[in-house]
């Protein structure tokens, strides 16, 4: 890599991660500042590789997801979302609900459901 390159590279993942902040805000109807705590997330997960179009998505997403939970809508914000241990999960699970937009996601209350088995007969010799 070229040094000018380098001097370009934290100025341009800057720029994308003023972007993010902004869609945020614009998709969640916030007001988060451009400021270290909110943008240093974000530039971590360009440098790992991730696109503005990945970040994006996963606003997008879990705003769905959990914009109108009064509960959960309060973690739809940089710290939650970019963090290094959730985001490639958050990622992943927004490119298979795009994938399948009209499928919903596996959730643990799926496994309680036992309505299924009282149709077996338990009595029956086999």
């Amino acid at each position: 890599m070229s040094s000018k390159h380098d001097d370009s590279k934290p100025e341009s993942d800057n720029s994308i991660a003023k972007q993010v902040i902004q869609h945020l805000n614009t998709v969640t109807s916030s007001r988060y500042q451009a400021c270290q705590s909110n943008i240093g997330p974000i530039k971590a997960r360009l440098a790992e590789g991730f696109t503005l179009q990945d970040l994006c998505l996963v606003i997008e997403h879990k705003h769905r997801e959990w914009g109108q939970d009064a509960k959960m809508a309060q973690y739809v914000r940089p710290s939650t979302l970019f963090s290094p241990s959730k985001f490639a999960g958050y990622l992943q699970a927004a490119q298979v609900a795009m994938e399948r937009p009209n499928s919903r996601p596996v959730t643990a209350a799926d496994f309680d459901d036992t309505s299924w088995a009282k149709n077996f007969d338990l009595n029956d010799d086999f």
